[in-house]
């Protein structure tokens, strides 16, 4: 068995009475980074049908896509301990909203914000011999957020981390991928002059894109595409190998971990920033193809980790916890400017916020029941302060900085 091998060879596994407990398979591990294994937001697979109920979402709240439909009831399903998504062509190339085609994605109910989260990913075969052999879908395992309406100026309004992108043959300073590029980009969008302005790798390539050349083809057996998201960078990785990272300066929103199966060319065309759809019937590209479809990617597992704390000091910090098994705090950025968002996801009922100065004395107090708070820092001198929230869980404090 596939499992049974893996945990042999790459991966420590150690047993409570109700759960196995992964660590990240990392090749060079970092042991200052210790993890905390997040079962509700993970999946083996190894049941006979998909967690619909609990971990992701079936037919609502999934992305809005123009090029193509999601239909989960048709195109994810469990095969061979693995959940298998298929793109499948329209039945008699009748279009439904003038679209052709239609997969399957998982998007988790829960959402993630800092953490380590990685997937065991087969790619999708299309051989179809010619110049566009291989090409025609994208598997994707990538992080991306809700639209925040109420983001303030220069705040992040959407966030996307792609932890990879397979086969998607794109086009670049003048250069054409093949089945063995693999891109882990950022997509983002602000908050400026009060609109919302997209931020897309090609235009911002040193702070957005990333490439990597894999060894292997990825349609031909599984990889493990891991990425670590903290607060200082995203480190994305292949195989347990670094392959690309990236300074954290926008990408906090908290955001759905999710798997899916796209369309790219020449079945679609990227027009002013969205990929449009093309009848493949019409299309002497797209109609070349069309025998290699349906097809489908395999998801051996998904597993999400978060920072373990009060085990060791990653970061800037002094805290004051009690017994409870509530993790402390996000924040971010930090080093913050104009503002600093607290994400309070962890803890329930009413919380109060104190920023403190470096002597003690108190700027703000804040009592709250929201998940995400963001505290204005503009008009604070550059400096060390002191963010404390108080809960029934129990005290905790964090050293923000302000630039």
């Amino acid at each position: 068995m596939k499992k049974r091998t893996l945990s042999l060879l790459w991966i420590t596994i150690a047993f409570n009475s109700l759960n196995a407990q992964y660590s990240p398979f990392i090749t060079n591990p970092d042991p200052t980074k210790q993890w905390t294994f997040q079962s509700s937001m993970s999946d083996e697979f190894n049941s006979t049908t998909i967690d619909w109920t609990n971990k992701w979402y079936y037919n609502s709240q999934l992305p809005t896509i123009k090029a193509w439909k999601w239909n989960n009831n048709a195109n994810v399903k469990i095969v061979n301990n693995a959940a298998e998504i298929k793109m499948s062509h329209n039945t008699n190339n009748i279009p439904v909203d003038g679209t052709y085609f239609n997969s399957g994605i998982l998007k988790s109910k829960k959402t993630f914000t800092t953490g380590y989260v990685e997937a065991r990913i087969k790619g999708a075969v299309i051989n179809i011999p010619g110049p566009d052999n291989g090409r025609g879908v994208c598997p994707s395992f990538w992080l991306y957020s809700d639209f925040y309406r109420d983001a303030l100026e220069g705040q992040t309004v959407y966030s996307e981390i792609d932890v990879v992108e397979l086969q998607q043959f794109d086009y670049y300073n003048n250069v054409q991928d093949d089945i063995y590029d693999m891109d882990h980009n950022l997509h983002l969008v602000l908050k400026i002059n009060g609109q919302d302005v997209w931020f897309r790798p090609k235009q911002n390539a040193a702070t957005q894109k990333n490439h990597s050349t894999a060894t292997f083809n990825p349609t031909q057996g599984y990889h493990i595409y891991g990425c670590e998201v903290n607060t200082a960078e995203i480190i994305w990785y292949v195989d347990g190998k670094e392959v690309a990272r990236k300074p954290n300066t926008y990408w906090y929103r908290p955001m759905n971990v999710t798997v899916s199966l796209g369309l790219r060319v020449p079945f679609v065309e990227f027009v002013n920033n969205v990929f449009e759809p093309i009848n493949p019937k019409t299309n002497t590209r797209a109609n070349n193809q069309l025998p290699a479809i349906p097809t489908t990617m395999s998801v051996d597992y998904v597993r999400v980790w978060t920072k373990k704390t009060g085990t060791s000091k990653m970061t800037t910090e002094k805290e004051t916890t009690n017994t409870s098994s509530v993790q402390n705090f996000n924040m971010y950025p930090n080093p913050a400017k104009d503002f600093v968002t607290i994400d309070l996801a962890p803890f329930e009922g009413e919380t109060k916020i104190t920023l403190e100065n470096s002597l003690g004395t108190i700027l703000l107090t804040k009592t709250t029941t929201a998940s995400e708070n963001t505290l204005p820092t503009s008009s604070l001198s550059s400096g060390i302060y002191f963010v404390k929230i108080e809960n029934t869980n129990g005290v905790y404090t964090k050293k923000l900085i302000v630039k």
